[in-house]
């Protein structure tokens, strides 16, 4: 039986792009994070340049998170992230309203 000492919080450091050309490779880092069953935490802070295909990929992460019980939390999201968030409409959706 595992106990809440037991559970490792994963942490995925977001890129300095997350474009569609980008989604593919950090796609691939997503699932490695998610094969964990603790929460994931999403380091966001150098996060520059991030388009339509980033927001659905950070969306379908925090949708992930969620089927399986687990916590998501995009920390210290930078200005090019909020901005992109916001204005796309997806500010709710990664808890950045």
């Amino acid at each position: 039986m595992s106990t809440a000492a037991d559970v490792v919080t994963a942490t995925l450091t977001l890129p300095k792009s997350l474009r569609i050309a980008d989604v593919a490779e950090v796609r691939a880092q997503c699932d490695a994070a998610l094969a964990g069953a603790g929460p994931l935490v999403c380091e966001a802070e150098h996060l520059e340049q991030v388009d339509a295909a980033g927001l659905q990929l950070l969306v379908a992460l925090s949708r992930a998170c969620a089927a399986n019980a687990r916590g998501f939390e995009l920390r210290t999201p930078s200005a090019a992230l909020l901005g992109a968030a916001r204005s796309c409409g997806f500010a709710p959706l990664l808890g950045l309203a």
